[in-house]
């Protein structure tokens, strides 16, 4: 009975560190979801200067788009929204017929270390946009 004990307990510890290990500590994510949309920001942990915004819309999908967008705004050091956006991402649908949306921004100087800025989704299922600050840093 002790060896299917000591046995038991090893594997469940064995798992517990493999789990543990497999999981990336640096990964940041800013989400904001509202009734069936979700909207996630993420900054590429290989030390690159890019992001991968990710959106889940069901009213999207619905009206079969195959292509959403959105608009970045920059953000002062005092918390300040700037009034114009400094960039438009379009996200293409990862597989048809998908709620999920998906895009990149690679090696851009706005999302240098320190960096600020409001990502703002316009959902045709929302009456008002839904958006997310981030804050780059170094990994």
């Amino acid at each position: 009975m002790k060896p299917k004990l000591l046995l038991c307990f090893a594997l469940i510890l064995g798992g517990h560190v493999f789990a543990q290990n497999t999981t990336n500590v640096y990964r940041r994510i800013s989400l904001a979801e509202v009734n069936t949309v979700r909207l996630e920001v993420e900054q590429f942990t290989n030390q690159q200067n890019g992001i991968c915004i990710r959106v889940n819309d069901y009213a999207a999908n619905a009206r079969q788009k195959t292509n959403v967008v959105c608009d970045l705004y920059w953000i002062d050091d005092k918390g300040r929204e700037a009034k114009t956006k400094f960039l438009s991402v379009t996200l293409k649908q990862t597989a048809p017929n998908s709620e999920n949306y998906s895009g990149e921004v690679a090696e851009r100087t706005e999302f240098e270390h320190g960096n600020k800025f409001k990502v703002v989704y316009k959902s045709v299922g929302l009456p008002l946009p839904i958006s997310t600050w981030y804050a780059c840093y170094y990994h």
